[in-house]
């Protein structure tokens, strides 16, 4: 599985990417692969069918992308890493990748010290708390996952996002404030690919956007390994 750490990105940047590296994985041109980034600005990530009318009044003034997966609206921004596994062919049911990758975030929290667990369908919890989701989309036979991590959280995010009904969790919390203090993200990233790879059955491989795949998404930025 080939791993391109990004780094920070912009919000057009960062869903770009998603499309160009799964576009690239339908037609055969890479391998399965595990894009990492963080988004620039606070950003308002919408799902696939997801609407601007659902968001409280203080959203207008908060740039929004539409990313490819479904799911709900999440507030993005510099302190969250965004994970986007791409697979392709012969890829786990619905249900088990979201175990599988779900559980890989988990597991990397639970070694760094942070008691976690994956909470089905598509949440990862420290302290019944949210610290991780996780969104899909498929096409054919090729699956592009989302999963977010809250490293160090917004304390503005419920002022643009309304607190979700009936939610199995009582609020969010970051690695930040399990840890007490910020962690160095691109390995907490790294980390967290590691465990995710692990419980896919895929060997990592440290890698790049090809050339079509810069030129696809308009982003010059090829990333590496950190």
């Amino acid at each position: 599985m080939r791993y391109v750490y990004l780094g920070v990105v912009t919000p057009d940047q960062s869903v770009a990417v998603d499309r160009a590296v799964f576009e690239a994985r339908e037609r055969g041109f890479v391998d399965d692969t595990v894009h990492v980034c963080s988004r620039d600005r606070r950003t308002i990530s919408l799902g696939r069918f997801g609407s601007r009318s659902e968001l409280l009044p203080p959203a207008a003034a908060v740039p929004c992308v539409r990313r490819m997966s479904g799911g709900g609206t999440v507030l993005t921004g510099p302190g969250q890493i965004i994970i986007s596994v791409t697979l392709g062919g012969g890829m786990p049911s619905r249900g088990r990748s979201f175990e599988i990758i779900c559980g890989g975030v988990s597991d990397a929290l639970n070694d760094l010290g942070i008691d976690s667990e994956y909470s089905p369908p598509n949440d990862v919890l420290a302290n019944g708390m949210k610290i991780s989701g996780g969104a899909q989309y498929r096409r054919g036979e090729c699956l592009l996952h989302h999963a977010t991590l809250i490293i160090d959280g917004d304390p503005a995010v419920w002022d643009v996002l309304p607190r979700p009904a009936g939610s199995r969790y009582s609020d969010l919390t970051s690695v930040a404030e399990c840890l007490g203090s910020i962690p160095d993200m691109a390995g907490v990233a790294r980390t967290a690919v590691e465990r995710i790879a692990e419980g896919l059955g895929l060997a990592l491989k440290p890698g790049r956007l090809t050339e079509w795949e810069s030129e696809r998404s308009g982003i010059r930025v090829s990333g590496s390994d950190p």
